[in-house]
């Protein structure tokens, strides 16, 4: 195995001092461009790699951001990181990601723990069953932002306006029989604020139904067995809410095993307009909560935390807006239990 290229070579390489070489690199001091030009075709020809943990004791930075997850399924937490990733990224850093899929209090605290130990320069907590005070006890000294949840700077998504778009839309085509999967398991602790809207709105236009809201984990896995249940009703839903686009997924997938023409004999309508809604069968009409402006948010609070965001960041309220697609129509057909050949 050859020998690993030093700073030291790359210094006898150009003849030049060590120091002037580390100067170079790190950009704490100008040199000429043809300086520039040789340490390049230098390290290229050597094969040159600056040695990670040096870099970090001598810049006290790693340039990596923590970032936290309990899944990676939902397409609309992937659009999120990508965001996050865009945004840091502008201001030198990279995200690593770390996936804890209990849903254990000591194990997330422990992951967020493990990290903060000088492996990242600050953390971005997406764990939902972690609270803030937690939080901060197990990062330490390490800067941490838990996700919508900041103190001073939260993001507030006007969940009641996205769910009276979706309703209004609904019965404004003659649904009365509405549906609700809603994402309980996802909701820190809370109740789901959708299920929240959606009992208020049923309630002023005398529709409600406990019947027809089946808690779920925002997965595909819920929205197939919402649907199951829900149509095991004496008079199922012409039309289903589903907390997330991933869970509508899953009553699409129950449809389309069961002989339901969408949206003919059932209109679905998702919440979150992930990129997973316009590559569904038929398109899937879907409540935009903004998920690009929610990233430059948190990537705007956590640079101010660490210093590289110059003014205070107020809080951000997000209007969810409902964008229409294929998959409601009028309630033609009357729904009824099929018995399966």
């Amino acid at each position: 195995m050859s020998k690993r290229a030093t700073i030291q070579d790359v210094a006898d390489y150009l003849k030049v001092s060590k120091s002037a070489v580390s100067h170079a690199l790190s950009g704490r001091r100008r040199v000429s461009p043809e300086l520039s030009r040789r340490l390049n075709a230098a390290i290229a020809e050597l094969g040159y790699k600056p040695n990670f943990a040096a870099k970090v004791l001598t810049t006290r930075s790693t340039g990596l951001i923590g970032v936290v997850v309990n899944e990676l399924e939902n397409p609309n937490t992937v659009t999120l990181l990508n965001e996050l990733s865009r945004e840091l990224g502008k201001s030198g850093y990279s995200i690593t990601l770390c996936l804890c899929e209990s849903r254990e209090v000591q194990e997330g605290c422990k992951l967020i723990s493990r990290i903060s130990n000088g492996m990242v320069d600050a953390i971005i907590n997406m764990l939902p069953q972690l609270t803030n005070e937690e939080v901060l006890a197990a990062a330490a000294d390490t800067p941490v932002l838990t996700y919508r949840r900041h103190k001073h700077s939260p993001i507030i998504v006007d969940y009641g306006r996205g769910v009276m778009q979706a309703l209004d839309y609904l019965t404004g085509l003659g649904h009365r029989r509405i549906g609700l999967i809603s994402v309980v398991k996802l909701c820190c602790g809370d109740a789901d604020p959708r299920e929240t809207a959606y009992r208020e709105y049923m309630i002023r236009k005398g529709l409600l139904d406990p019947a027809l809201i089946f808690p779920g984990a925002g997965d595909n896995a819920s929205g197939y067995a919402g649907t199951a249940s829900l149509f095991t009703l004496p008079e199922p839903p012409t039309a289903i809410f589903a907390g997330n686009d991933l869970t509508a997924s899953g009553v699409f997938q129950w449809a389309h095993d069961h002989c339901r023409r969408l949206p003919e004999e059932l209109s679905v309508i998702g919440f979150d307009n992930s990129p997973l809604a316009a590559t569904l069968y038929p398109r899937l009409t879907s409540v935009d909560i903004f998920a690009p402006r929610i990233a430059v948010h948190t990537a705007r609070v956590l640079l101010s935390m660490i210093g590289r965001e110059q003014q205070e960041v107020p809080p951000a309220v997000i209007h969810p807006e409902l964008v229409v697609r294929d998959s409601c129509s009028t309630p033609v057909m009357k729904n009824a239990v099929q018995t399966e050949p």
